[in-house]
């Protein structure tokens, strides 16, 4: 399963003659060595203003440097991911942890919408090869 939010639907089937199926609506977290912090992109914009950005942090455990690829993105959104260079907390596989800096940026042609999707992030992590970050974006009119 991808390291991130996770929101599922199980349906249970049974005998009963008044409720042949019940359905249970799950929502969790999957955790490992990479996290995102804030865990989701959570945004309120007025259109036609200069366009925000949203700063999410991804942390690397372990200290291999790790490569990341926007897999999946909503159309109205840009995407950039680098490393952040403050790695003083040692050399090679003495580093504890590493930094990166995910930005994601609403397009200034976005017209008022709701964008309730998520970000598929893939890494060449061996324990870590995908990163879900749930987006929850209004953008509004201005007035």
């Amino acid at each position: 399963m991808p390291i991130g939010a996770l929101n599922e639907s199980v349906v249970l089937k049974t005998n009963h003659p008044m409720r042949p199926e019940v359905r249970l609506e799950l929502s969790g977290r999957m955790v490992g060595p990479i996290s995102a912090v804030p865990g989701s992109v959570q945004m309120t914009v007025h259109a036609g203003t200069k366009p925000p950005s949203k700063v999410v942090t991804l942390w690397v455990r372990g200290g291999e440097p790790t490569k990341f690829e926007v897999a999946e993105a909503p159309e109205e959104l840009k995407v950039g991911i680098e490393e952040v260079d403050d790695q003083a907390q040692g050399t090679g596989k003495d580093v504890k942890s590493r930094r990166y800096r995910l930005t994601v940026t609403v397009l200034p042609e976005t017209r008022p919408t709701i964008i309730n999707s998520s970000i598929i992030l893939k890494t060449d992590h061996p324990n870590a090869t995908e990163l879900k970050i749930p987006v929850m974006i209004s953008i509004i009119n201005r007035g």
